[in-house]
């Protein structure tokens, strides 16, 4: 009965400790900046990843985004956070657009920043390739 229990045991410890593991374990966010739109980026389903990029709304441009196809990548939040020193009227800040990889396939992300009454007036551009996997 002894020689039983004893591996019994440690089976249930082992599973114990994987199960506990898995549970703790939270999906990385990944962080990219308009210097990492360069190549494809390989994301796993269910991870999400941030994308910050400098903004100055004082002057009229912000960024706009798509995604295409759509369905592989979507946007969960962005957030506009003004510049530290808050005495400096006019400087730029930074927007943070936070994605989720919804589905295993391929996704362009592209930004264009532009003031909304003059879209044909680029003044920046970055695309982002990701595979979900």
């Amino acid at each position: 009965m002894k020689r039983f229990f004893m591996p019994l045991v440690l089976i249930l410890v082992l599973l114990g400790c994987t199960i506990c593991y898995g549970c703790e374990r939270e999906s990385e966010n990944y962080f990219f900046t308009g210097e990492d739109a360069a190549g494809e980026i390989e994301i796993g389903e269910g991870e999400t990843f941030t994308i910050e990029l400098e903004e100055n709304p004082s002057t009229g441009f912000s960024w706009h985004w798509t995604v295409n196809p759509e369905g592989a990548v979507v946007l969960d939040a962005d957030e506009f956070t003004p510049a530290e020193n808050e005495e400096l009227v006019g400087a730029p800040g930074s927007h943070q657009f936070v994605f989720r990889a919804e589905e295993a396939g391929e996704a362009e992300v592209l930004f264009q920043y532009y003031r909304d009454w003059e879209p044909e007036n680029i003044a920046e551009t970055y695309i982002f390739e990701f595979v979900v996997e």
